[in-house]
């Protein structure tokens, strides 16, 4: 029974990492968190993360962007390697609370963009019905040259009006995400997940700054190698890892590919904005996780 429960639990965890890129350790540790301790689920969950993240990296090996994921494995290794420092004069419980928070709030902003992305291509697609209108209009008489003229004007002013508009709220949210802002979160985002193993922020971060589902994929399945490695060292120092633990291990991975492919598949067949969707709702459920984690401390 208990082996079955392992295997149920790998399947569903790397299921979500195959359609999302992210949240198998939130689905696996939540699973199985309340008949084993961390300390036997942490290594096996590493142990079955690490050739999976391999996997999505390679497979979306060409939308790998360098300055994305380079950084952010620095920043992560630089979040492992001074948490010890950081957790003895912080609350973790409070941390865990305001980065919930975080992820929760980006996550919103995520969804409020893609719909703001939606609302401006069905403004354009009626302007450009108009100027097709405007042809049919031209060709129809010779007095509607001037009516042409001055309507298509009109439309040529309101489109140089909106696309303004737009690419101003674009470069303001450049200016506010991808520069001073966003590499904040970036900085904190990597020692999170280095201090505690939660990459929600970090999936948060780079879901904002990637072009698709691929994309974030790649980038992100790239810095969890680089984390990944890190952790297996250490656990190796500590001992956490075992016999017992690569044993049990190799005994789940049929289940950790099954779930993989399957969610892989799904995420090929599903349209773009579902994917996208999915990471919202996943990080939405990964900050509440959080926050009711920090209750739970307090």
């Amino acid at each position: 029974m208990d082996m079955a429960l392992w295997a149920v639990a790998a399947i569903a965890a790397f299921f979500v990492k195959g359609l999302c890129g992210f949240a198998n350790t939130l689905v696996f540790t939540t699973i199985l968190g309340f008949g084993n301790n961390n300390i036997s689920i942490s290594p096996v969950e590493l142990a079955l993360g690490y050739p999976s993240n391999l996997i999505l990296a390679f497979r979306e090996r060409r939308s790998l962007r360098p300055k994305i994921f380079v950084p952010l494995s620095l920043m992560v290794l630089g979040g492992s390697a001074v948490g010890a420092f950081f957790l003895r004069n912080v609350d973790a419980g409070i941390v865990k609370a305001v980065f919930g928070v975080v992820v929760i709030g980006i996550a919103v902003e995520m969804a409020v963009r893609e719909r703001w992305a939606e609302s401006l291509g069905s403004v354009a697609g009626r302007h450009e019905a108009e100027a097709d209108g405007l042809k049919e209009a031209k060709a129809e008489a010779d007095r509607s040259k001037e009516v042409y003229r001055s309507r298509k004007k009109e439309v040529e002013t309101d489109r140089a009006r909106e696309a303004e508009a737009a690419s101003k709220s674009d470069s303001q949210g450049k200016f506010s995400w991808q520069g001073i802002g966003l590499s904040v979160v970036g900085v904190v985002s990597g020692v999170f997940c280095g201090l505690f193993g939660i990459g929600a922020l970090l999936a948060a971060y780079v879901g904002r700054v990637a072009g698709d589902s691929r994309e974030f994929k790649a980038n992100l399945s790239a810095v969890f190698i680089a984390e990944n490695t890190f952790r297996i060292f250490l656990y190796c120092a500590l001992g956490i890892i075992t016999k017992e633990t690569l044993l049990r291990s190799v005994s789940l991975y049929p289940c950790m590919l099954a779930g993989l492919f399957l969610g892989i598949k799904s995420s090929a067949v599903m349209n773009e904005k579902l994917v996208r969707k999915a990471v919202v709702v996943f990080l939405v459920i990964s900050g509440a996780v959080l926050l009711l984690g920090s209750f739970r401390a307090v």
